[in-house]
């Protein structure tokens, strides 16, 4: 499997955006109450997702095979905001690239952040503490979103 990562470029929105949503759907959504994906498709809609971009977020895809097949965001370079992989991809490392590309991204731009945090769904707390992240908080709920809120050391991170 050929793999490449990078950021997103704005060309490639509706894409990103279209993965999201079908991983969501298949993984996250049983999980959660109407009002909470209602909530999670506004918040990947691709305006908004344009608007994080032109505001600083750092948005990440990962490409094989002329297509994607993942999608990472990192919100105010602390907080992992999105981490969808396709399914079919699920398993092979894809996540895992993506977020050592954010996190030498980080260090490399701002060594003072310390602590990359994540509110991973239900279905994902076991992916995040396979990639090293530890929970932070007891699970909670807002807008319908339920979440457990979870951390990474950054400042380990070579």
């Amino acid at each position: 499997m050929e793999l490449h990562i990078s950021e997103l470029s704005h060309s490639e929105i509706g894409d990103y955006c279209a993965l999201v949503r079908e991983v969501f759907d298949e993984f996250v959504a049983p999980d959660y109450p109407e009002d909470g994906n209602r909530t999670f498709y506004e918040f990947m809609s691709k305006e908004k997702v344009h608007e994080r971009m032109h505001t600083g977020a750092l948005t990440i895809a990962a490409k094989s095979g002329g297509g994607l097949v993942g999608a990472c965001a990192f919100r105010d370079l602390s907080h992992l905001s999105t981490f969808f992989v396709k399914k079919e991809f699920q398993g092979r490392g894809v996540g895992r690239m993506m977020l050592a590309y954010g996190l030498r991204k980080i260090r490399a731009e701002y060594p003072d952040v310390e602590t990359v945090t994540v509110n991973s769904s239900p279905f994902a707390v076991a992916v995040y503490k396979r990639l090293g992240f530890r929970a932070s908080a007891d699970r909670q709920q807002k807008d319908g979103i339920i979440f457990y809120p979870m951390e990474y050391p950054v400042r380990f991170y070579a």
